[in-house]
C-alpha cells in the first residue's frame, strides 16, 4: 500500500471511529481507532500517533464519566483488576511515538 492509501485508510478509519463512538457503538471504536493506529506505525507520521492517542485518551475519559457501567470504562476493568482498552491503545501510542521520535534524531 502507497503512503496515499494508507493515509487515506486512516481519515476514513478516523471517521469510522467519531461513527461509531458517537454512535455508541464503543467496541466498533476501539478497533477502528486501533486500525487507525496501525497505519501510523506504517505512516512513521508522529502527528498522527499522537491524534490516535489523544482520541483515545478523550473517548475513554467521556465513557468514564458518561457509561462506567461499560465493560471497558476504567471502573468495570479494574474490577476485572485490568485496564481499560482505551487506556491501553493510548499508551501504545505513546510509546510508538517516542520510538518514532528516537528514530527521527
Amino acid at each position: 500500500m502507497n503512503e496515499q492509501d494508507l493515509q487515506d485508510l486512516y481519515k476514513t478509519l478516523l471517521q469510522s471511529n467519531r461513527q461509531a463512538f458517537d454512535g455508541e457503538a464503543y467496541d466498533v471504536a476501539y478497533h477502528t481507532l486501533m486500525a487507525a493506529l496501525h497505519c501510523t506505525r506504517l505512516l512513521a507520521h508522529v502527528p498522527y500517533v499522537l491524534e490516535v492517542e489523544r482520541l483515545a485518551t478523550e473517548q475513554l475519559a467521556f465513557i468514564d464519566a458518561h457509561h462506567p457501567e461499560y465493560e471497558h470504562s476504567t471502573e468495570s476493568a479494574s474490577k476485572r483488576s485490568h485496564h481499560s482498552v482505551f487506556l491501553t491503545l493510548a499508551r501504545e501510542a505513546n510509546v510508538i511515538s517516542l520510538i518514532l521520535k528516537t528514530k527521527e534524531q
